[in-house]
């Protein structure tokens, strides 16, 4: 648990670095000094803190606000799912400054698959284009949407090889060639983060490349 949480308010400091310069100070934010800091919150953490910060909840216009509140005052939550408005974002981030006792900021995420504010075609049909400039230009237009709207991690591309028609996600993925879900998945990971250190959406140092493997499932 302990390295997990680690991870957690590692990437959730990194992911916001305006709010990360509340806490540390107008200084520059070295991993040594990140790193450090990081050790000592840990230890002033309670267990139901630290199990706050590995969940992710979906936050969508049914929820309670009041019920979410509470949860981010008492440091329940690390994460938030399917909150994709900055005035939402906005909202949210303030009350953890204002309410929680530690003060980890959150981090917002998001299936953008294909398109966050403009729809483009879903991966099978930019698949189906053999066209990686088009690729390009759709992982980078959603990138900046995304980041522009305040959400930190995208989920995407989705670069499961799919060879089993009958499962419920294979319109995320870029089908059953791998030769071409990799040259699609990385053409769209590149156009979304960025190739050159420094110059990410998120700014210096900011850009973070999550991997998920599936295993055991026929696809």
């Amino acid at each position: 648990m302990k390295w997990l949480c680690s991870v957690g308010i590692a990437v959730s400091l990194a992911l916001q670095p305006a709010l990360a310069d509340d806490l540390f100070g107008n200084h520059p934010l070295t991993p040594e000094a990140r790193d450090a800091f990081v050790t000592e919150l840990l230890k002033k953490m309670t267990v139901d803190e630290k199990i706050g910060q590995l969940r992710l909840i979906s936050v969508g216009p049914d929820n309670p606000k009041e019920a979410i509140r509470e949860m981010i005052k008492d440091g329940q939550v690390g994460a938030i799912f399917n909150t994709v408005t900055r005035q939402d974002i906005r909202a949210m981030q303030d009350q953890v400054m204002e309410l929680s006792r530690l003060k980890i900021p959150l981090f917002f995420a998001y299936d953008v698959l294909h398109g966050q504010r403009t729809v483009f075609p879903i991966s099978l049909g930019l698949a189906s284009s053999f066209n990686l400039d088009a690729v390009k230009t759709v992982g980078r237009v959603s990138a900046y949407e995304a980041a522009d709207d305040g959400l930190n991690m995208t989920w995407a591309p989705m670069v499961d090889v799919s060879r089993d028609p009958r499962w419920g996600r294979a319109s995320e993925g870029f089908g059953e060639d791998t030769y071409l879900t990799s040259t699609m998945g990385k053409t769209m990971v590149e156009a979304m983060q960025g190739k050159k250190p420094g110059r990410s959406l998120l700014g210096d140092d900011q850009r973070q490349t999550l991997c998920r493997i599936r295993r055991g499932r026929r696809r």
